[in-house]
């Protein structure tokens, strides 16, 4: 199986006994520097009398594997939806990879700040001489706080330099509403609280160099 030839006298042979063939074996970097770069998408779950909101997430996440068993690292990403809602987020990712082989299931944490920027329409009504003139304006709705993200996925090798990776989890937002219109945000339009919580489900697909 290591494509060598040996020769032996007879005399000196006392037995000759057939392993089975070694599958291919782990590949991939054992220790040292990692990239991940994953497309995705986000559904987030909780809008107080509204409905569920999707969005499109890219993430880039620089890691250290202490061991081909677990990783620590930074990672930025952000989240791009329809309604005009756009998230930054900045934070801390480890990973821990169940099994050493070319294809390992891995439970990835991530952990850190997230700013959530939402445009809205609003209209006033205004007197000019008596006279009642509607109008709009276009207002932004900041928050930011904590966010929270584990999620459970798998990844194959490709080569010897390159993984493919894709995982399911669930993500939560814990944001304080720091404008003067926070009714408009997304996890709260009650603008009596100062905090919102959000929760959503994110799926990723991604490459490991």
């Amino acid at each position: 199986k290591y494509k060598e030839t040996h020769y032996y006298q007879k005399n000196l042979v006392a037995k000759i006994e057939e392993d089975p063939q070694q599958g291919r074996s782990y590949s991939l970097k054992t220790k040292g520097y990692v990239c991940n770069v994953e497309l995705g998408g986000t559904d987030i779950l909780t809008r107080d009398g509204g409905q569920n909101i999707p969005a499109l997430s890219f993430n880039i996440i620089n890691s250290y594997l202490i061991s081909p068993y677990a990783s620590i690292g930074m990672g930025v990403g952000g989240e791009i939806a329809g309604n005009n809602t756009e998230t930054f987020s900045l934070y801390g990712n480890s990973r821990v990879y169940f099994i050493k082989s070319d294809i390992s299931p891995f439970m990835d944490l991530s952990y850190g700040y997230t700013a959530l920027f939402e445009k809205a329409f609003g209209y006033y009504v205004y007197y000019l001489g008596g006279i009642p003139v509607n109008t709009s304006a276009t207002h932004l709705s900041t928050s930011q706080g904590m966010m929270f993200n584990p999620s459970f996925g798998i990844r194959v090798a490709a080569s010897k330099k390159l993984a493919v990776t894709t995982s399911l989890g669930y993500k939560l937002y814990y944001l304080h509403n720091s404008t003067e219109f926070p009714y408009l945000t997304t996890f709260n339009e009650n603008a009596d609280k100062a905090y919102s919580l959000g929760h959503a489900i994110t799926f990723k697909v991604g490459f490991q160099f």
